[in-house]
């Protein structure tokens, strides 16, 4: 699984993806892709500071930055999750379902994530109410500080999300906080695991996933991160018409 803008995969990302999956490309790196015509729907040029959100079908998620302008094609929960940091587990749709959307903004207003959230919230005529719930969580806790990595060990992200690769045993990530590594394990391992620490720094990842008691000795050994059970009071997004 591949997560970020077409124009960040690059040959090393292939060849570590494939090497992962102990196989070899079939065919030659110019076959590997071809050319379709763009049918999502064109969306004016807009004046910075502006904020546009329309409804569309539902697609595969894709975030980018181009000429100063963000762009965002995709799901109403996959960019509510972007906008809040939040994890699955953590927004919930009451008497509505998620669709489609494509959202245009300047480069600039990424800053202020929850304006952009209040401007769709009021353009698309649906409510954002908080809660909380007790649930059952994997707990990631760092106890060595001085094991995580940094940002420079993987360089393949060029845009303004993580890029990572879920590969049929281990994970590798570039540019992925503490919350958004316990978002990502929550949705790739179907349980919730959560991050309740404040490091937001940008930091690289590459583990073992599969086998949860060999990802337990991966995490530790190489980032001094513990995984522990634990019951907490899980904040929530609640969508409504």
């Amino acid at each position: 699984m591949f997560q970020g803008h077409p124009s960040d995969i690059n040959r090393e990302m292939i060849d570590r993806f494939a090497s992962q999956n102990k196989s070899k490309p079939q065919k030659k790196w110019d076959d590997l892709f071809y050319v379709v015509k763009n049918t999502n729907p064109v969306v004016k040029p807009i004046n910075n500071g502006e904020i546009k959100i329309i409804k569309q079908p539902l697609g595969e998620k894709r975030m980018y930055i181009e000429n100063g302008i963000f762009h965002y094609h995709g799901s109403l929960l996959e960019l509510i999750k972007f906008l809040t940091a939040y994890s699955n587990h953590q927004i919930e749709f009451s008497n509505m379902t998620d669709y489609g959307v494509l959202l245009t903004c300047s480069e600039s207003d990424l800053n202020s994530k929850p304006h952009i959230l209040q401007s769709i919230e009021k353009q698309l005529s649906f409510n954002i109410q908080t809660g909380s719930k007790q649930v059952d969580a994997t707990i990631i806790d760092v106890v060595n500080p001085n094991l995580l990595w940094d940002d420079k060990q993987i360089n393949w992200n060029n845009g303004i999300n993580p890029t990572y690769v879920v590969g049929s045993d281990r994970v590798e990530a570039d540019n992925m906080t503490l919350k958004e590594l316990a978002n990502l394990l929550s949705d790739i391992k179907g349980t919730l695991h959560y991050y309740k620490g404040n490091d937001n720094s940008l930091r690289d990842w590459n583990f073992h996933y599969h086998y949860d008691n060999l990802m337990i000795e991966d995490l530790s050994s190489s980032f001094g991160i513990q995984l522990k059970k634990e019951k907490i009071t899980l904040p929530l997004y609640i969508i409504s018409p």
